[in-house]
């Protein structure tokens, strides 16, 4: 007899609630639209938008929005009220600097307009800018379809962790001849 079964199921069934099966699920969670979103509408369409503009379709590669990034920053909010209220105040400086610059939210602007202005809040908002973009490829480079197409291979085992080559010390010989361009702090 042929019985359809879910990953999730699955997992449930033959792992008996095991560590690997509960993480399994809690990371088919994280990228899970959640039920109720601490965002509106309008904050989701521009959420959406702007992480497409930090991680967009090109050549072979989905854009962060097609891999459930949104879904991921949503339950983040949801789950962590510090990062919600960054997110919430880093989406509304999105729209109003599309309306103070182009008369327009950020969810009605071109391309190199939305662009424009994630540059600009990168420049001003450095710290939010830079927990926004950290957060955008922790959703994006999470996920197993994504590390297909960039050439990682997870090597499960007692430990997750990928198989690393020996480090050849002799790539570094050129690198050690250069001047310093750092301080040594003491």
């Amino acid at each position: 007899m042929k019985r359809n079964v879910s990953r999730r199921g699955f997992l449930r069934a033959s792992l008996g609630g095991s560590l690997v099966a509960g993480a399994a699920l809690a990371a088919d969670r994280a990228w899970a639209t959640p039920a109720r979103s601490a965002l509106s509408g309008p904050e989701r369409e521009t959420l959406r938008l702007a992480i497409d503009e930090i991680i967009p379709r090109e050549e072979g590669r989905r854009a962060a929005s097609e891999v459930g990034g949104p879904a991921f920053l949503e339950r983040r909010a949801n789950d962590d009220a510090a990062f919600g209220g960054e997110l919430k105040r880093l989406l509304s400086a999105l729209d109003e600097a599309g309306r103070a610059r182009f008369g327009r939210p950020f969810a009605r602007l071109t391309g190199d307009e939305r662009v424009d202005l994630l540059r600009g809040l990168e420049r001003t908002e450095r710290d939010l800018f830079g927990v926004f973009r950290d957060s955008v490829y922790e959703a994006y480079y999470g996920r197993p379809e994504v590390w297909k197409g960039i050439g990682y291979e997870f090597h499960a085992g007692i430990e997750a962790r990928p198989s690393i080559d020996r480090f050849d010390e002799s790539a570094l010989v050129n690198v050690r001849r250069l001047a310093k361009c750092y301080r040594e702090v003491r």
